[in-house]
């Protein structure tokens, strides 16, 4: 941290470290290290970074169809919405790699309408798939995800999907909504100059989004988005969110029940290791 002469450290560092290149003493790396999944395309072969995988086994996978079964009983008449949180979860994390392989993209997934009638759950719920919920990592408040600095970091992190909590703020800036359709579709989030050289940003992560008073009214981003709407008649009370929380031990997110469902996970790594064509289908 101590320069001498401040109008020549950028030269003289650009020469260090051409010299250590130029006669091997540095390692060059030009591979991915966020972590999550992606196409190798030189191997056309999916790939995974610094992301550990447990081996699929009939009672993982019997254990996980259980806990699904009792979970079901939490959400009457959402059998639906909830198939398809759960399918949309297990496929989010490959969403890269499926864009990488031939264009194509998963939708983000919008919770949106009455609160209290289990959406935020169901979107947390997905993180347990693969991770845990991380308040500012996974589980993000709108206001972290409000402006294009903002929203191009969490979206870089990983490939693993994050939820973002009432964002009403993004899609109301015109340049955040830019950046949320690019994102959806493509490979990179948005660019930026640094230091004269320009850099792209990566749109690693899907998004999940829960809201309960704000929808787009823009065409071209609600049909980047899977919605699913949830009405007044699907509110919880406190006596039957109570017991859920007591059941599946909601409030210790490393003992959480729902860690189970990792189960599903396990196996559908499996399948698409083994069958990277199947991100060729639709999700």
């Amino acid at each position: 941290g101590w320069v001498l002469n401040p109008r020549l450290m950028k030269g003289t560092i650009a020469a260090i470290i051409n010299i250590a290149i130029e006669n091997d003493f540095a390692e060059v790396r030009n591979t991915i290290e966020n972590p999550g999944f992606y196409y190798d395309e030189e191997s056309e072969k999916l790939i995974k970074v610094n992301f550990d995988i447990n081996k699929s086994t009939k009672d993982s996978l019997k254990v996980a169809i259980d806990t699904l079964d009792e979970l079901v009983g939490y959400f009457p008449n959402q059998e639906v919405k909830l198939s398809t949180c759960i399918k949309w979860g297990l496929v989010a994390p490959f969403n890269y790699a499926k864009k990488q392989m031939n264009g194509d993209y998963i939708p983000w997934l919008y919770l949106y309408g009455k609160g209290g009638s289990g959406k935020t759950t169901m979107g947390e719920m997905l993180l347990y798939l693969w991770q845990i919920p991380i308040a500012k990592v996974n589980n993000i408040g709108g206001s972290s995800f409000n402006t294009e600095a903002r929203t191009g970091e969490n979206l870089s992190r990983s490939t693993f999907p994050i939820l973002i909590n009432e964002p009403e703020g993004a899609f109301q800036k015109t340049s955040v909504m830019a950046l949320i359709k690019s994102a959806i579709e493509s490979t990179v989030a948005r660019g930026k100059f640094e230091n004269g050289r320009y850099r792209t940003i990566p749109s690693f992560a899907p998004v999940m989004i829960s809201a309960n008073v704000f929808l787009p009214n823009e065409d071209a981003i609600l049909r980047r988005f899977e919605i699913l709407l949830f009405t007044h008649n699907e509110f919880k009370d406190a006596d039957v969110t109570e017991k859920f929380n007591s059941a599946f031990n909601i409030g210790n997110h490393k003992k959480c029940r729902l860690l189970n469902l990792r189960g599903f996970a396990d196996y559908f790594y499996e399948e698409i290791f083994d069958n990277p064509e199947l991100l060729e289908l639709n999700w």
